[in-house]
Order: C-alpha cells, then sequence, then structure tokens
C-alpha cells in the first residue's frame, strides 16, 4: 500500500475570499503563502493561507452561493495553548457552532480530550481540541 505522508491543505469554500481572509488571519494566525499568489489571481483559484509553523494550510475558494462544509476542520494543540485559543476566541466573539458566543461553558470533555466548535463567517465548522487532558482537567475545574 503507498503511504500519505501529511494533509496538505484543505479546501475552504466562502463567499468574500478578501473579507475571510482578513477573519483568518485575525482570528486564527493564517496569512497569504506568497509561494501560491499567482493561484489566488486566477479567477477560481485558490487563496493559500498557512500558519507561522508551516503545518496548517487552509485554500480559500470564493464561490457567492457557498453553503458551509459539513466537514469539521479540526486543529491540535497543547493544554495552554487551548486555553489561549478559546479566551483569544471568545474575546473576538467567534460564534460556536451552536450559535450562541464561545466561550469556556462550550468547552466539551471527550474524557480523552477536550474540545470546542466554532465556525467562520460563512458558517463553516472547526474545532479545537487537545490531548492533554488531565492537565486541562485540572485546570477546567
Amino acid at each position: 500500500m503507498p503511504k500519505l505522508s501529511v494533509i496538505d491543505h484543505i479546501h475552504v469554500w466562502v463567499k468574500d475570499r478578501a473579507a475571510s481572509a482578513v477573519w483568518y488571519q485575525r482570528t486564527l494566525g493564517l496569512s497569504p503563502d506568497p509561494r501560491f499568489a499567482a493561484w489566488a489571481q486566477a479567477p477560481s483559484g485558490p487563496l493559500t493561507l498557512f500558519n507561522s509553523g508551516n503545518t496548517v494550510h487552509l485554500a480559500l475558494f470564493e464561490k457567492v452561493d457557498a453553503a458551509p462544509s459539513h466537514a469539521v476542520i479540526a486543529f491540535s494543540v497543547g493544554g495552554a495553548d487551548f486555553l489561549a485559543w478559546i479566551d483569544k476566541l471568545a474575546g473576538e466573539r467567534v460564534l460556536a457552532t451552536d450559535g450562541r458566543y464561545l466561550a469556556r461553558d462550550c468547552i466539551v470533555d471527550h474524557k480523552l480530550a477536550w474540545s470546542f466548535y466554532f465556525v467562520d463567517p460563512d458558517g463553516n465548522p472547526f474545532e479545537i481540541t487537545s490531548y492533554d487532558y488531565s492537565w486541562l482537567a485540572a485546570k477546567l475545574r
């Protein structure tokens, strides 16, 4: 069986690529990848975003009538970053997947991991999860 190395990128359909790029940069720290700027110039090409560690890659495709994805994009973080992310996104009044503003009471205990779920302005669902279960359990009590 041939091997898969990594997930290279994930397609995310948005209604306004430029506005979404601003949201992703401000909210998740993802910036346009200059290596693929030419693709973003094409009428149907993606605007590729990446994080500073070059470990997360999203390709924003613009479609005026884009429906939100049904697949959840999940990011894994350590315990301290998990708490920092929930507080940052709550401070930015990001919506949880249930439509209320994200807050610490949105954190889900999966018994082996902790997660919270949120959406981008187009309703695409995301998750931030941490497997630092015991450490976070002590902090969340």
